[in-house]
């Protein structure tokens, strides 16, 4: 049985209820979401998962993840990239090849020259 929402105090009703809404749902069928989960409620999914550094690559698959618990719980997971900061764990590692790429760590032994 579809469970049915009330997104009437849910953020997501400024762009899937109503009629003056059917712009932007059409959107969202554009990129293969059905009615019934533009129905649900949207749950953002923020990821800083970059091929910068190995310490962020497997940020990917963690999102992917909490996106299948999020469409678990009858929820549509809306997955969006953030900034990260990307040291490395090493003075010459592929994160830091530039002067002053390692100002996130003033105080760590290996920004010392």
């Amino acid at each position: 049985m579809t469970k049915i929402w009330d997104k009437s105090r849910l953020p997501s009703r400024h762009v899937t209820v109503g009629p003056d809404r059917a712009p932007h749902r059409s959107y969202y069928y554009a990129m293969g979401l059905t009615a019934e989960e533009i129905a649900q409620p949207f749950v953002g999914v923020a990821t800083c998962w970059n091929e910068a550094a190995p310490c962020n690559i497997a940020l990917s698959r963690q999102a992917q993840s909490v996106k299948r618990g999020v469409s678990e719980a009858d929820g549509t997971p809306r997955e969006f990239n953030t900034i990260t900061v990307t040291d490395g764990t090493f003075r010459r590692s592929i994160a830091i090849i530039m002067p002053g790429s390692d100002l996130s760590q003033p105080a760590s032994p290996t920004s010392a020259s």
